[in-house]
């Protein structure tokens, strides 16, 4: 169902046009270069890809956090890191 107002403005399109933008505003397009490269690696190559993103992930975390809260001992450290990397946050 389609809702119109008095001057012709459809709601449901105005909607569609905010999500997607909203969306493209949070979505990183991979650049083409960048595709070849990854379609040019071997499934393992590529895991150790995703591997060493994922650390790098963690070490920034683990340094952010270490700053943010200068009194924790390590294992807070550790516990706050492992629940923002986890469904947990």
């Amino acid at each position: 169902m389609r809702t119109m107002f008095s001057w012709g403005f459809s709601l449901k399109a105005s909607i569609l046009v905010v999500s997607r933008n909203l969306l493209s505003s949070r979505i990183e397009i991979v650049d083409h270069a960048m595709a070849e490269i990854h379609a040019r690696q071997t499934p393992a190559e590529r895991l150790q890809t995703a591997w060493n993103m994922w650390w790098s992930a963690r070490q920034m975390l683990t340094r952010l956090i270490r700053s943010e809260h200068d009194d924790w001992t390590p294992s807070q450290v550790r516990d706050e890191v492992n629940r923002r990397m986890t469904s947990e946050a």
